[in-house]
């Protein structure tokens, strides 16, 4: 998303050195859909490894090449869209999907006569990707979420074992990271350190100052408790997962679901089948919760209040990359409040949470709106009562 803006005379130094006078419309800022992605690099795809072999050198880097577009075009619509979604979506052709490529470069690359290997990164073109998607009537999303810390609880006679080796749910979670989607998910090293600061009991009652200190160290923003075990119910067995949000926006929410299996399959490989599963579903709950409505637009005006200048170039800087903001316009600015006119896609719910992933708050009272900078809002269950 770009940011565009005018001012009246002189520039931002002196006007902090003056103090910052009203600025009517004549200072305005633009946010609009033809700039940059939602998240800097939401329709970049790295890592992109191909393996091709031909006549010659060159045919065979050409062919990894055109091999590489698509298999970079597969990976941003699992990242972009809901799996039922992917399901309706064609796969472009070639020359579709050459016109979808803003740019793309080789990382890395060994050759031989016949052989080329490489590590390829490609940029897609965002107003290209989003027609292509929306001509095929798929809805998707671009809003990435905050780093989730994923701790994988597991229960086995009785007892729940985190830390503890071997833990099998654990291992299943290790094997999937990272995923490569709008949800990203980390897994603890299991070291010292996380020992310290957290026991498998403390993670079952959701301790918020434990799993704070937790996600604090790893860098994360919430903290997933994925709490795994096998039930046996009139001759029936299956893996049940629940898995806790604790953190910010999400400290209520709960997913859980149920993998069936029997005799004949082996519980390592329903373990690691219930961590993809659910790897999954919270990606595609997180992508229904963020899709794109462009049908559906609407506007809003807030006050902004501000501790300075700086305050205000920070919050201009965030809602640049806020889906699915398609447009901001400052009206006025003063010393202490900003008022800017929000445009937006969908409900302002689906704003409120874009929003948050930006260290900003928008919040609403008596029909009035105000955006504001949050610090880190970390709460476990029983704070959230």
């Amino acid at each position: 998303m770009k940011i565009n803006g005018t001012r009246e005379g002189g520039n931002m130094r002196d006007l902090s050195a003056r103090g910052v006078r009203p600025l009517l419309a004549a200072m305005i800022v633009f946010l609009g859909v033809s700039g940059a992605a939602g998240s800097p690099d939401v329709y970049t795809v790295s890592g992109v490894e191909v393996d091709e072999t031909a006549e010659t050198a060159a045919a065979a880097r050409d062919r990894a090449i055109a091999a590489g577009h698509l298999l970079a075009f597969e990976r941003l619509a699992a990242r972009l869209a809901p799996r039922a979604g992917r399901k309706r979506l064609p796969p472009p052709d070639a020359p579709r999907i050459a016109a979808m490529v803003g740019s793309f470069g080789i990382d890395e690359e060994k050759t031989s006569d016949v052989r080329y290997l490489g590590k390829l990164t490609f940029r897609f073109r965002k107003a290209d990707v989003r027609r292509y998607f929306r001509s095929n009537g798929v809805s998707f999303a671009e809003t990435r979420s905050k780093p989730v810390l994923v701790l994988p609880l597991y229960e086995d006679a009785g007892a729940l074992l985190l830390w503890d080796k071997p833990n099998p749910w654990f291992e299943a979670w290790r094997a999937l990271l990272p995923v490569d989607g709008l949800l990203p998910l980390l897994l603890p090293a299991g070291d010292l350190a996380d020992i310290r600061d957290l026991s498998p009991e403390q993670a079952a009652r959701g301790e918020a100052d434990r799993l704070k200190a937790l996600a604090d160290r790893h860098g994360a923003a919430f903290v997933a408790v994925a709490r795994a075990g096998a039930r046996i119910r009139s001759g029936s067995r299956s893996l049940t997962v629940a898995i806790r949000f604790f953190g910010g926006e999400r400290r209520e929410k709960t997913e859980t679901l149920e993998v069936a299996y029997d005799g004949r399959d082996g519980l390592g490989a329903v373990i690691q089948r219930a961590a993809r599963d659910a790897a999954e579903r919270l990606e595609d709950d997180w992508k229904t919760a963020n899709l794109l409505r462009f049908d559906d637009r609407h506007e809003l005006v807030a006050a902004v209040p501000l501790a300075g200048l700086r305050d205000w170039v920070a919050i201009r800087s965030r809602l640049r990359s806020a889906e699915p903001l398609s447009e901001a316009r400052l009206v006025s600015i003063s010393r202490r409040e900003a008022t800017v006119r929000l445009s937006y896609f969908g409900a302002s719910d689906q704003l409120r949470l874009a929003l948050a992933q930006r260290d900003l708050l928008l919040e609403e009272e008596s029909g009035n709106w105000t955006l504001r900078r949050t610090p880190t809002d970390f709460q476990g269950e029983e704070d959230a009562r």
